[in-house]
């Protein structure tokens, strides 16, 4: 490993582990509605974004859990599974630290608009081209995402793949790459909302108004990273909220401790039982004798002459 790293990972926030349960149910669900249920891409459709004559209003919010196999005619396929898993990656390794910046309700605010605008741009644009653009899936948010992160830690060194020291400006370019692979209308789609991310943050810093009161930023990965967030974003979130995780292991330490006490406790009792026992058996030979004694009062005798 590299000299002076050391490897440090995000908190799991209560808001980023609520939107990955989310997400993760959502393609479960449609999984197993695709495979057992014979729900086709036809059923599924209004769930889509798109300009069709049977546009459903809710799909400018049911279009963020749709999942790429339950709308193509091959179906679910092991890249969905891995695609899945890439996202939740970058939710969570991304989204952590902003969702402590802003708090859950910001944060959310900020990754659902910037989808949806992302998602309405990409229809209006197909629309002007006469193309069938739809928009379906939050690799807009994730785009938004990792676009802000980049602009409030440009320098924040980390070990990209846990092996090459890399700023934070070049970590997310590279990953940005990768999320834009893919169709056209999500290409269109996953720039469109990290334009509209952009904005969202330059608003909210001009008003002062996206982060909460007290926030030391922490270092990402490295020990050597960037501990300030660039710009007006530095006064961010509350470190005294735990995530979930954190909360559970906390109780967890509780709970042995409590253990501990009560095994230190009971073991102070046994030994007061075992004087009061000793001084009565002490009393009775100085009264009646040595030989007055049963031979498990004898052998308790010398027990407790090794442990007292």
């Amino acid at each position: 490993m590299q000299q002076g790293y050391e490897i440090q990972y995000p908190v799991t926030s209560d808001g980023i582990l609520r939107l990955m349960v989310l997400f993760v149910l959502a393609f479960a669900v449609q999984l197993v509605a695709t495979l057992f249920f014979q729900v086709g891409p036809a059923q599924l459709a209004p769930l889509v974004l798109s300009a069709s004559q049977d546009f459903q209003p809710l799909s400018l919010i049911t279009h963020f859990f749709v999942v790429r196999g339950a709308i193509s005619p091959f179906g679910f396929g092991f890249s969905d599974g891995i695609s899945l898993l890439f996202e939740m990656l970058i939710l969570w390794s991304f989204g952590s630290e902003l969702d402590r910046l802003w708090g859950s309700r910001n944060f959310y605010s900020f990754f659902f608009l910037s989808q949806m605008l992302g998602g309405l741009f990409t229809v209006a644009l197909g629309m002007a081209l006469g193309q069938p653009f739809i928009a379906y899936g939050f690799g807009g948010g994730l785009a938004a995402m990792m676009v802000a992160y980049g602009v409030l830690w440009p320098n924040r060194q980390a070990l990209f793949m846990f092996i090459f020291p890399l700023r934070m400006k070049w970590i997310v370019l590279i990953l940005f790459i990768f999320l834009l692979m893919g169709r056209t209308d999500t290409l269109v789609m996953q720039l469109a909302s990290a334009a509209s991310g952009v904005l969202f943050l330059f608003l909210k810093s001009r008003s002062g108004r996206l982060y909460q009161d007290s926030y030391s930023g922490n270092p990402y990965y490295s020990t050597r990273s960037s501990s300030q967030p660039a710009s007006r974003f530095a006064a961010g979130a509350d470190t005294e909220k735990m995530g979930m995780v954190a909360r559970f292991k906390a109780r967890l330490e509780e709970q042995k401790k409590k253990k501990r006490l009560d095994k230190k406790r009971k073991e102070i009792e046994r030994r007061i039982e075992m004087k009061e026992e000793v001084d009565r058996l002490l009393e009775k030979i100085s009264r009646e004798g040595m030989d007055s004694l049963s031979r498990k009062e004898k052998t308790f005798l010398d027990k407790a002459s090794k442990e007292l």
